[in-house]
């Protein structure tokens, strides 16, 4: 633990830190599927809070199509996993996910470092205009007032896009600094060219139905004519849990449900 005369020594630099983003589904149960509709990282913004969770500063990085970014962009590219990738070191779901390559200038200090992709343009603009007094839009006025605070960004309300499933692509992640991957969320910039890494993952997922058909008679097929899916939550947060079986859920009784 550093003394505080240390931190404030610290905080007098800024470090041009290396970071890659990289895209990650949960372990695999043979209940959900690639879903490369909602698999790409469009767009990328860093948002910084203090060790008390008040917003620091924020960066709506520039897409580039080469491998040679500056300050304050980022590229995509894509990277072979193998089991054991994950951060909690399972059964990978897809062999092949993107990885967005960035470099940013940020303060010497200890921050929470959060990495957040495909939330469109007006939360763009509120990480652009936070704490400048602007004429901002009402979404991205209500952008504004939610990033103000790390408890803020993750309790984001998305809500399911039905006319458009590439929309429903968010990601979300905390940076870690590489070769001291822990669970913490709160991390030390105190020394130029660090690089940092961030698994990010998407608030949705898709769902497929499997079985195992090794054990058939030989002649016998199962062929399945439909599948509905009941009581579908149609909004989550950004990064906070989302659990699949929310606690004191009540299953509804009736015949709608999603095909």
């Amino acid at each position: 633990m550093r003394s505080v005369d240390a931190y404030r020594y610290l905080v007098q630099g800024r470090s041009a830190v290396h970071g890659r983003g990289t895209y990650s589904r949960r372990r695999n149960h043979n209940n959900s599927t690639a879903g490369d509709a909602i698999k790409s990282i469009q767009d990328l913004c860093v948002l910084l809070y203090d060790t008390e969770g008040n917003f620091v500063e924020g960066h709506s990085l520039e897409s580039i199509s080469n491998a040679n970014p500056t300050d304050g962009q980022f590229y995509v590219n894509e990277v072979t996993r193998k089991d054991g990738d994950a951060p909690d070191g399972g059964t990978i779901a897809e062999t092949k996910t993107p990885q967005a390559n960035l470099k940013l200038t940020i303060p010497y200090g200890r921050y929470y470092i959060y990495a957040v992709a495909n939330m469109g343009e007006d939360f763009k603009k509120a990480v652009q205009a936070h704490g400048k007094e602007n004429g901002a839009a009402e979404e991205v006025a209500k952008y504004k007032t939610a990033i103000a605070t790390k408890e803020g960004l993750k309790g984001i309300s998305l809500t399911w896009d039905v006319a458009d499933v590439a929309k429903n692509s968010q990601m979300f992640g905390h940076f870690t600094i590489v070769g001291q991957e822990n669970n913490s969320e709160l991390i030390t910039i105190n020394k130029k060219g660090m690089k940092l890494h961030s698994w990010i993952r998407r608030a949705a997922s898709k769902v497929t139905i499997a079985y195992d058909g090794s054990k058939l008679e030989e002649g016998v097929f199962i062929y399945l004519k439909s599948v509905t899916i009941k009581d579908i939550p149609q909004n989550c947060c950004l990064g906070q849990d989302n659990p699949a079986v929310p606690e004191n859920y009540q299953p509804k009784d009736r015949d709608e449900g999603v095909k």
